[in-house]
């Protein structure tokens, strides 16, 4: 409930809200991939009311998705969250970010299953938090005949674009502008008395 208001005041000033982790994160230590079982009830009563009301009340815009498992299906895959809970029940209007997705031992190992690939393709995630080698693979099999996964791409690249035009990045800011500073003339005056009153 104090994410809420806390939520609406920063959304207030154009700047958006990932609430983190969605959901049932509940260790820190070897959490990648951790399978988490829960009936709907306990999950919709008490691990997605904390991402519910702060997007429901407070107008959060995004949210990253954690690094565990509802069941088998990983949270930045799962359409039940995604798509059905967040954008459909909650409204949410942004993006979701997974939760770094790398590989975590050095290996570049990257789980295909844990993160991007299936989270554009079914859960409704847009963004991956890091990155993986090209020649990861993952993409492979949706190189030719998955129109679907071309369509999922698409809307997330305009949720992205969505997010980003309902932000204070485009206040004026763009990359070819450029910031001068000007000292006007009082400042210099001033900076001309305080070191004539050091010099006494």
């Amino acid at each position: 409930m104090i994410g809420a208001p806390e939520c609406a005041a920063i959304e207030a000033k154009g700047v958006h809200v990932y609430n983190k982790h969605c959901a049932l994160n509940n260790q820190e230590t070897n959490r990648h991939g951790v399978c988490t079982w829960a009936n709907e009830q306990t999950i919709r009563e008490i691990y997605l009311r904390a991402f519910e009301i702060p997007i429901m009340e407070g107008n959060a815009f995004n949210t990253m998705a954690s690094f565990s498992r509802f069941g088998v299906q990983a949270a930045a895959a799962c359409k039940a969250l995604g798509t059905d809970f967040l954008r459909g029940k909650c409204g949410m209007k942004g993006v979701i970010v997974t939760d770094a997705y790398s590989d975590m031992d050095g290996s570049q190992d990257c789980d295909p299953y844990f993160e991007q690939v299936y989270g554009v393709y079914i859960g409704g995630s847009d963004i991956p938090d890091g990155s993986a080698p090209k020649t990861d693979g993952h993409f492979n099999r949706f190189e030719t005949g998955y129109s679907q996964m071309a369509w999922a791409m698409r809307e997330s690249a305009k949720r992205v674009c969505y997010q980003t035009a309902w932000s204070n990045a485009m206040n004026g800011i763009s990359s070819s502008t450029q910031i001068v500073s000007i000292t006007p003339w009082w400042q210099s005056a001033l900076y001309t008395a305080d070191a004539v009153f050091l010099a006494l």
